[in-house]
C-alpha cells in the first residue's frame, strides 16, 4: 500500500515523499481500518522533524479486519478513531490502518442504521475554527 511520510529537508522546508510499505495484518489486540476520511489538525504539522513520519492520526473509516482478541468489533462497523502519534503509519496509509484496541477511548463504533454519507444540519463554532485553520491558513514553510 501507499504511505506518505513527511520530513524537513535542510532549508527547513517540509516535504512529503509517497512510499510503498506491505500492507499490515491485524495482530492480536489489533483493528484494521478502511480510513474513509481523515484529518489534519496543528499537531500534524508543528512537529515534523528531520525523522520521516506519517502524521495523521484523527481517522473515519470502516473496520477491515480484527485481531483473535478484539471482541468489540467485527468487519464492516464504521468507526471513529484516533492513531496513536508514536505509532507507525497513520492516517495517510493508503487505504488501510492498524490501530490498537488497548483504550476504548481511541474508537468510536458508529450505529449500523447510520450513514457516512449523512452531513450535520449545520455547522457549530469549533467546526468553523478547524475549517479556517486547515482550508485558509498558510502552513509554515
Amino acid at each position: 500500500m501507499k504511505e506518505l511520510l513527511v520530513t524537513k529537508d535542510e532549508s527547513g522546508k517540509v516535504v512529503g515523499e509517497i512510499v510503498d510499505v506491505p500492507k499490515p495484518t491485524a495482530q492480536d489486540n489489533q483493528v484494521l481500518i478502511k480510513v474513509i476520511v481523515t484529518g489534519t489538525n496543528p499537531k500534524d504539522w508543528k512537529y515534523i522533524g528531520g525523522d520521516p513520519v506519517n502524521a495523521g492520526d484523527d481517522i473515519a473509516g470502516i473496520v477491515d479486519s480484527v485481531g483473535p482478541n478484539v471482541i468489540d468489533f467485527r468487519p464492516g462497523d464504521r468507526v471513529a478513531a484516533f492513531h496513536v502519534m508514536s505509532d507507525p503509519h497513520g492516517s495517510f496509509a493508503g487505504n488501510l490502518q492498524q490501530l490498537r484496541n488497548d483504550t476504548s477511548n481511541r474508537y468510536h463504533q458508529q450505529p449500523r442504521e447510520d450513514s457516512l454519507k449523512e452531513s450535520p444540519p449545520q455547522i457549530n463554532p469549533p467546526q468553523i475554527v478547524g475549517y479556517w485553520q486547515g482550508a485558509l491558513q498558510e502552513l509554515p514553510s
